[in-house]
């Protein structure tokens, strides 16, 4: 019978409802008890749980049981317990098999009663209705109570009852007993008992004190529904002191109300592990406090250690909450606070839970997981966990997924000792439930099983996944419909195939409609066998035609992710977007030959916020096209051809079309298509609307046809009337950085309407070859005006181009003085270009102010002078530019090898300078892009006075010995950018003089060389401050140093560095990976007895992660005179495999802020 509280409403309920044990619950612990808790009482003068009864010895068979497994034996028990109770007396069970109904050993009783067990207790297998989470065997309001089992067991006979058992379905279980209920029992102890199959919970502690369970066992099948081992609430003292439990649910679960419980020496599994919780889930639930889990052993479970809460929440607390030394092993999810637990979907998702996690210790856990993600702290929004610490943490994934990781929302955990995973690398984000698995054969039709799967999941309440398995299965024409209860998850490992008949007159396969949150993944194919149907189609030359199916639709599908699919061969488009809003397209594959009519690869309309990405579509119309409505689409890293290319339209066919707006087409590759970009409208269109805000940006042309094309003068099969002027209006429209080769003349072709000329087109940096015999490529434009960016080729405006044509091999400095100098008087934007070979180059200056913009484009190679020319400071110069521009994919060949042998200025101040290969002397607004400098014989790069310059695709190469050749140093100024470059050098790959503002370098490859530097600074007197330098995402390797800022002691100067970031950057054994050093000084020719008086400020370095080539992996050796301040280390993974190791951390002179983990640990040892 089920105890009240003050509300009614029953306290196991409260505790725990059995509908959340399904799911599972978490378990944690903290404030230590001690080990002494068995016996502590005593010294406190409480009674010591278990104090031995007085009085006559009672038998159950003297009270009439048989214990023969056979007859029902409750009335024996309920009579010697009565006669027990009103004594204080001991009860024997002599050995045998007992059958009882039910049972309830109720008190108060006259004293102490000891239940002495040699027999074991069977319950009916029968499932009869009880009372809300009844007990079958019923302890309650007892003091001094001592049950010894001596091994008995208490047999649920449960394996009817878990069949009846719809936890799992409705979120609310049928009354089902519980084995063993402890209700109001205080200073009393349980030895030697198992439970075994129990029908629901095996035992239920509730409102409990000063109790001890000692040696115990339970024991079910990892199938057996809501099986929870040990569950506690609302009890204060408990302590479980050794247990082997195997079950199919939580083998301990701890409700609210539960304080100064010890749970140790549990070995657990199969199970769902240890949980506290799940709380949260109803009003007035009082605080945990004062758990403490340890010395255990997790084997095999669903979940380790697990603390959770239901989203919604109403406030609760869980605190001082201790897990120590655990070994897990093969747990899937060893480490997990999850406070947004919702089985079944019964919450208020999206509702942060306002239960209080804090003061929680997980410590020295080691062992399996089962799963990548090893630890995952998910905490509140509402509330963040606070105080919580990882020590310690060992925990190994050898699955194909790769090595175990730790996800954190909501949380900075304290950390110490060695984290394996590092702490919080990734965003925990909630997991999802149920799976329907398709069982069909291979090659059966599974439409129906199809249809009953999505049905079941659509309907259920948490979100579900249907499977089709890997194989080939017949589909017939089906749609899968919505609303759903919550999201549906696709997962396509085999082959579906159409039917491959023409089916005239159908117009969709496969439709999936009106759902929210909707996954199709899984890397499996759909094919819509649509051979026969392409010879009957004839709807690409008249309107007049039968329809044929589209094979995948999604018609009004929000917030959807579709992923790793492919389309093959289908009958009219492979995949039509409508109605949709915040879909993705990732990874998908569409195939088709370039003679299937129709089968446009993705058709959108009426949609918002779609993206396409990293994509292949090669079929026989439009790769991607937009129909009308369709607003905010990003089309990014797709591959596109043979087909139509990309286009936005046809639009003004039909009346009531709806405005375009928001098209993004970037960072993409069309090959052999018959159009490229193109943007076409109908004349004599039916409606009047616009189509703005629409960009095709970074794309890469291989032999395609009509590369850049608006067409207002679209009419397929001449049913149209061309005489009248289309009224869709094109605005805000940009063509930028279209590179590659045309398949006909019409390069660049702009055919607006006479009624409404296109307005804002913009074309900028065009660059697009036709080797045709009717060519050269043209630039055609018909009512537009475009503004022109950057270079145009084909010409597209008045900008003049200066070609060098000096024969290969043959010295080009004049020619190109020449040629530099007419461009730069000339009063529109002009061209230089050095076409492909090697020539000799000898020493230039290319200097403006110029009257427009200059581009020297460099296709071929240009070579210095072979010998070592001392004393000489240049090669090439650009200087005082504004607009300046240098391209081609050529390389300038510095020639450096015999000045490398007598290069000494790496080894003393006194030497004789060699020639900087590129300098850019106060170049304004430029670019530099796709070009290489090899062997140069002193720096390669030198920037001095710049403002607003980006270098893009830069390759720079010499071999690691060659002495000063810095790869890109840059001094005095302001906002320039190195992007996407390879550097590998002598010397350091990138060198940060003084006076450097705004650097940001990003996605460079740097090694051999000597690492980033910022500096060395204070060399010189009259130095400038440095600030904004931000280094990210870039790889280092092999390199001498990583990531350095050096300064000289006894400096020239006193100037300030600060504001420098280093963010997101792998090291492959790297030497000296993470370093500030401000005793730099090379040749010994300073005094280091003089502290630097170069200050440095607010400096980061975060997730820099990799191997080291020596111990010091990171040190900061920063100024005894002006230390350093504000340094911010966070998220640290360097390793030391070296015979001297493990790596170090080195500080003197600094007090860093730590962030998230640090290896190694930080300021370890004195820096030197």
């Amino acid at each position: 019978m089920a105890t009240t509280i003050a509300n009614g409403t029953p306290v196991v309920d409260k505790a725990k409802d059995a509908a959340e044990s399904v799911g599972d619950k978490v378990s944690e612990a903290a404030t230590t008890v001690g080990d002494k808790a068995k016996d502590a009482a005593a010294s406190v003068g409480v009674k010591v749980p278990g104090a031995k009864a007085g009085g006559a010895s009672l038998d159950v068979k003297a009270s009439g049981a048989k214990g023969d497994g056979k007859t029902d034996d409750s009335a024996a028990f309920a009579a010697a317990w009565k006669e027990a109770c009103a004594a204080g007396s001991t009860i024997t069970v002599p050995k045998g098999e007992y059958l009882v109904e039910s049972l309830e050993f109720k008190g108060p009783c006259k004293g102490p009663v000891t239940l002495e067990l040699n027999g074991n207790l069977k319950a009916p297998a029968t499932v009869k209705t009880t009372k809300p989470h009844a007990g079958w065997i019923d302890f309650e309001n007892l003091a001094d109570f001592t049950l010894n089992g001596n091994g008995a067991i208490f047999d649920g006979q449960g394996s009817l009852a878990w069949k009846a058992n719809d936890c799992a379905k409705t979120g609310k279980c049928n009354s089902l007993p519980i084995n063993i209920r402890f209700t109001g029992l205080t200073n009393s102890k349980i030895k030697s008992i198992t439970s075994t199959n129990s029908k629901l919970f095996h035992m239920n502690i509730l409102n409990c004190k000063n109790i001890t369970l000692e040696d115990i066992g339970i024991d079910a099948p990892p199938e057996s529904l809501n099986t929870d081992g040990i569950h506690i609430g609302r009890s204060n003292g408990v302590n479980l002191i050794g247990a082997k439990i195997k079950t199919g649910d939580d083998c301990v679960s701890i409700g609210d109300g539960t304080e100064n419980l010890i749970v140790e020496n549990v070995e657990c599994g199969p199970g769902h592990g240890i949980s506290i919780g799940s709380l949260g889930r109803y009003p007035n639930e009082q605080p945990v406090k004062g758990v403490t889990v340890r010395k255990c052993l997790i084997k095999n479970t669903d979940n380790g250690v697990r603390i959770k809460t239901w989203p919604g929440s109403p406030p609760g607390i869980a605190s001082n909450i201790l897990f120590e030394d655990i070994t897990m092993d093969n747990v899937s999810t060893p480490v997990l606070i999850d406070q947004e637990y919702c089985p079944y979907g019964h919450c208020k998702a999206g509702v942060p839970s306002k239960v209080k996690l804090s003061d929680v210790t997980i410590k020295n856990i080691k062992g399996t997981s089962a799963t990548k993600v090893a630890v995952k702290l998910m905490c509140s929004k509402g509330v963040p966990c606070t105080n919580i610490a990882l020590a310690d943490i060992n925990l190994v994934h050898n699955g194909k997924e790769g090595p175990a990781v730790s996800a954190c929302s909501n949380i900075k955990p304290i950390l110490s000792g060695k984290l394996v995973p590092a702490a919080c690398t990734e965003v925990a984000k909630p997991a999802n439930a149920e799976v329907f698995r398709i069982g069909s054969s291979p090659g059966s039709d599974i439409t129906q099983a199809l249809l009953r799967a999505f049905t079941s999941a659509c309907q259920a309440p948490t979100p579900s996944k249907v499977l089709i398995p890997k194989g080939q299965f017949r589909l017939g024409e089906i749609m899968m419909s919505g609303p759903c209860k919550s999201p549906v998850e696709i997962t396509l490992l085999g082959t579906v195939l159409a039917d491959g008949n023409s089916i005239h007159g159908k117009e969709k396969w496969v439709v999936f409609q009106r759902m929210d949150g909707f996954r199709l993944n899984g890397g499996g194919t759909f094919d819509g066998e649509g051979n026969a149907a392409w010879r009957v189609n004839n709807c690409h030359k008249t309107f007049q035609c039968k329809k044929l199916p589209i094979s995948i639709r999604f018609d009004f599908v929000t917030n959807a992710e579709i992923r790793d699919i492919s389309s093959i061969d289908a009958k009219n488009f492979h995949i039509n977007v409508i109605g949709a809003k915040n879909m993705t397209f990732n990874n998908v594959k569409i195939m088709a030959p370039a003679e299937s009519p129709n089968t446009d690869g993705i058709h959108l309309g009426r949609s918002v916020g779609v993206s396409i990405i990293n994509s292949r579509i090669a079929t026989g119309d439009d790769c991607v096209s937009v129909g009308d409505g369709m607003v905010n689409l990003l089309v990014k890293n797709v591959v596109c051809g043979p087909g139509h290319g990309i286009s936005v339209g046809s639009l003004g066919r039909y009346g009531h079309e709806q405005d375009v707006s928001g098209i993004r087409v970037i960072n993409c590759t069309l090959q052999e298509t018959d159009n490229g970009l193109r943007i076409k409208t109908w004349p004599s269109a039916a409606c009047s609307t616009t189509a703005s805000n629409i960009h095709f940006e970074n794309i890469i042309l291989r032999n395609v046809s009509n590369p850049i094309l608006i067409d207002q003068e679209y009419c397929p099969w001449n049913q149209c009337n061309k005489q009248k002027s289309s009224s869709i209006k094109l605005a805000n429209i940009s063509f930028k950085r279209i590179r590659g080769t045309s398949g006909n003349k019409d390069a660049v072709k702009l055919l607006c309407s006479k009624g409404y000329p296109c307005e804002n087109v913009q074309v900028g940096d065009i660059n697009i070859q036709y080797t045709g015999a009717d060519g050269p490529a043209t630039f055609m434009c018909s009512n537009v005006r475009p503004k022109l960016v950057g270079t145009q080729f084909p010409k597209a405006s008045n900008a003049e181009v200066f070609t060098i044509g000096s024969s290969s091999g043959s010295d080009i400095t004049q020619a190109l003085l020449k040629a530099f100098t007419s461009a730069c008087q000339s009063s529109s934007p002009s061209k230089v270009v050095i076409p492909k070979g090697e020539f000799k180059l000898g020493e230039i200056e290319m200097r403006g102010p110029c009257k427009a913009p200059v581009e020297v484009t460099l296709q071929g190679t240009v070579k210095a002078d072979g010998n070592a020319i001392q004393g000489k400071e240049k090669w090439v110069v650009f200087g005082n530019i504004d607009g300046f521009k240098l391209n081609g994919g050529g390389a300038f060949d510095g020639e450096g090898n015999s000045a490398w042998r007598v290069n000494n200025c790496h080894k003393t101040f006194n030497c004789k300078k060699l020639p900087i290969s590129i300098r850019f002397d106060f170049v304004l607004n430029s670019e530099i892009r796709d070009i290489s400098s090899i062997d140069a014989k002193n720096f390669h790069i030198n920037v001095l006075g710049a403002k607003n310059m980006t270098m893009d695709n830069i390759k720079i190469i010499a071999p690691e010995e060659s002495p000063n050749t810095d790869g890109i140093h840059l001094g005095r100024s302001d906002g320039v950018k190195i992007l996407n470059s390879f550097i590998s050098t002598g010397d350091d790959c990138i060198s940060v003089g003084d006076g450097m503002k705004n650097l940001h370098v990003e996605k460079v490859t740097c090694g051999p060389g000597h690492g980033i530097s910022v500096g060395s600074l204070g060399r010189y007197p009259h130095e400038q401050a440095v600030s904004g330098i931000k280094i990210i995402n870039c790889t280092l390797q092999e390199t001498d140093n990583g990531l350095r800022i050096k300064t000289w002691p006894s400096a020239a100067c006193s100037t300030t560095a600060s504001d420098i970031h280093f963010e997101d950057i792998i090291v492959k054994n790297v030497s000296n990976p993470i370093l500030i050093d401000q005793e730099y000084c090379p040749w010994n020719q300073c005094n280091k007895q003089k502290a630097s008086t170069i200050k440095l400020a607010n400096i980061s370095f975060k997730n820099i992660r990799g191997t080291s080539g020596n111990k010091d992996a990171v040190k900061l050796l920063c100024s005894k005179g002006y230390p350093c301040q504000s340094v911010e280390i966070g998220d640290i993974d360097i390793e030391y495999n070296g015979a001297d190791g493990p790596a170090t951390f080195q500080c003197s002179n600094v007090s860093p802020k730590l962030l998230g983990s640090q290896s190694p640990k930080a300021c370890s040892a004195q820096a030197a």
